[in-house]
């Protein structure tokens, strides 16, 4: 499991939780990085339409363990995030800054996340993403995601 985080540490990215950074002083950077990613990961585009405000209420309430983060320097260049779904733990949102992709960044951020999930006995996590997003779907292959029937999305041109 530690290869895929040394081949990213290896281009200089180190790995962080959420809890060693202040709710304060960086919780516009970290929602300045997923607008960001938001607005250029086919999985959720728009989904940060909203208000810094809810989006800095929404983190203050989740487990600041189970955001995890991957830095270059100073710079937040990659994020996954964890939330409890019942007895299984859901990857609500998995993003990596596009001059920074291809590293393997997202690879490390997801099992940095599952290593978590287990050392908590959590028993299952689920993800979902667009079909539309090969190399997401790559990395949740490649850690044993299952692909299991999904919604359907239609959008008139």
């Amino acid at each position: 499991m530690d290869t895929g985080i040394r081949a990213s540490e290896a281009h200089g990215i180190t790995f962080r939780t959420f809890e060693h950074f202040s709710l304060e002083d960086d919780m516009e950077r970290l929602y300045q990085v997923v607008k960001q990613l938001s607005g250029d990961t086919p999985d959720s585009q728009g989904a940060l339409d909203f208000p810094f405000e809810t989006f800095a209420a929404m983190v203050r309430r989740m487990d600041s363990r189970c955001i995890f983060i991957a830095m270059a320097g100073e710079a937040i260049v990659g994020i996954t995030c964890l939330v409890p779904q019942g007895n299984e733990m859901y990857t609500l949102f998995t993003g990596v800054v596009k001059e920074y992709r291809g590293k393997g960044i997202a690879h490390a951020l997801k099992l940095i996340s599952i290593r978590f999930a287990q050392a908590n006995g959590v028993k299952q996590l689920r993800t979902n993403n667009h079909s539309t997003n090969a190399p997401m779907l790559a990395v949740n292959h490649k850690l044993g995601y299952e692909s299991q029937p999904g919604n359907w999305i239609l959008k008139r041109s």
